[in-house]
């Protein structure tokens, strides 16, 4: 016989006072003893209570529902009767922003490839000004050589930064020019060093003699000619 849910609780709060009196009284067997009689008892209890709570939780909803539905308005329930209409609608929604957002992207990427396309199309503009610029001989270029140190017996393999660090301890050094063979671009032992001054040139022209990467520079102030243009006819490496 399945006793009711208030009754079922009167005996549930029984076995309960059972097991704690003998947990606070009685002997470790007696407790085991109790707990063996009535275990199986408040499992049922449990379980018939939770039965009883879920029906009458369920008899509140749909009571509740029946209410909701008496109340409801009649744009809702035709919502209702179309359900299909609503996934509808959705899908086409969400189809809308997606064609919207790949547009977009596509147009991004029109942009992209015509900037890149502008970039290459000037691409060989700037290298034929390059070549352009590049293919100006160095001989054109014309140097009065007024404040100028002329070296000579240089080694083959020094550099501009060797000679600005020759120069270093005299200071006043604005231009470097080493001459060059114009076939092979190899040096011809031969520079031009540019002073900002005459007394900056005259204390280059001082350190004649001293070495410079195992050799003797020779150093003398160049004797310009107005007008006259670069007389080794070579090309050269310039620094400024």
């Amino acid at each position: 016989m399945i006793p009711s849910l208030p009754k079922s609780r009167f005996i549930q709060d029984i076995c309960h006072s059972w097991l704690r009196f003998e947990r606070e009284f009685g002997t470790l067997e007696d407790l085991d003893h109790a707990a063996q009689r009535v275990s199986h008892r408040l499992e049922e209890l449990q379980l018939f209570r939770s039965r009883e709570e879920s029906k009458l939780a369920e008899r509140e909803n749909i009571s509740k529902k029946n209410i909701r539905e008496k109340r409801k308005p009649v744009s809702d329930i035709a919502d209702e009767q179309f359900p299909a209409k609503r996934k509808k609608d959705a899908g086409d929604n969400l189809k809308k922003v997606h064609e919207k957002d790949k547009a977009q992207l596509q147009k991004l990427d029109e942009e992209n490839k015509r900037e890149e396309i502008k970039t290459q199309a000037n691409e060989p503009d700037i290298k034929k000004e390059e070549q352009t610029k590049d293919s100006i001989p160095e001989k054109a270029r014309v140097y009065t050589d007024q404040c100028t140190a002329f070296i000579s017996n240089l080694h083959l393999k020094a550099n501009v930064e060797d000679l600005r660090k020759f120069f270093s301890d005299v200071g006043g050094v604005v231009g470097i020019r080493i001459l060059r063979d114009k076939f092979t671009g190899k040096s011809r032992g031969l520079a031009y060093v540019d002073f900002s001054d005459d007394s900056h040139l005259a204390a280059a022209v001082a350190k004649t003699k001293q070495t410079l990467l195992g050799k003797k520079l020779s150093i003398a102030r160049s004797d310009p000619k107005r007008g006259k243009r670069d007389p080794s006819g070579r090309s050269f490496q310039g620094a400024q």
